[in-house]
């Protein structure tokens, strides 16, 4: 009798025991479920909010071109070979922006990687590799400039370098009207002959 109460108590405590390495085991895979529907969340929720944080463009157009008028006469034509629309502006790549005066003729060429249009002011930005070549050979160099629409004015206020004839001018700032007659340098102006820098 006794052997089998003995018996009865160690077959108890096997049970017993494989119970909690069950209860053990079923935990931890609850605890594993749980970490990773933690990390399952948190991951979609900061794509959401990274999601959130992009504007997409409204409209998206391929070889795109825009001239804009006074009155009917033609001021500049813009041409890039691709155009996103969002709300308060225009972006573009790989820029062409032809100027012209009231007669109608072309006055200079603005060339460079990207630019924006703001739809409000019609002002324009030129960004990257920004190269100004008028009509007379006058060129300008920056890395950004910017077309003042109220006032027919280009003007930037980075480091500038324009060869004119024999002349090489460079400065940091500048104001000009878009064929390059009147330049204005704000800063660091100097002025150097092409035949004295050959010598």
């Amino acid at each position: 009798m006794e052997k089998k109460a003995v018996k009865m108590k160690e077959a108890r405590s096997t049970i017993e025991g494989l119970q909690r390495r069950k209860l053990f085991h079923v935990s931890r895979i609850s605890l594993h479920a749980f970490m990773l529907f933690i990390f399952l969340f948190g991951c979609t929720k900061e794509k959401t909010e990274e999601k959130k944080g992009v504007v997409e463009a409204t409209q998206v157009a391929e070889e795109f071109q825009l001239t804009e008028t006074d009155y009917g006469r033609k001021t500049w034509t813009l041409t890039a070979v691709k155009a996103l629309e969002f709300a308060e502006m225009i972006e573009v790549q790989e820029v062409q922006i032809e100027f012209f005066d009231r007669e109608g003729k072309r006055t200079s060429t603005l060339t460079s990687d990207r630019g924006q249009l703001f739809h409000d002011t019609r002002d324009m930005k030129a960004l990257g590799n920004v190269v100004v070549l008028a009509e007379d050979g006058t060129r300008l160099e920056t890395d950004q400039l910017q077309w003042v629409q109220e006032r027919n004015k280009i003007v930037t206020e980075s480091s500038v370098r324009i060869t004119k004839g024999t002349t090489i001018i460079t400065g940091k700032g500048m104001e000009s009207d878009p064929d390059l007659s009147h330049i204005e340098i704000q800063e660091e102006f100097q002025a150097e002959e092409i035949n004295e820098i050959y010598k």
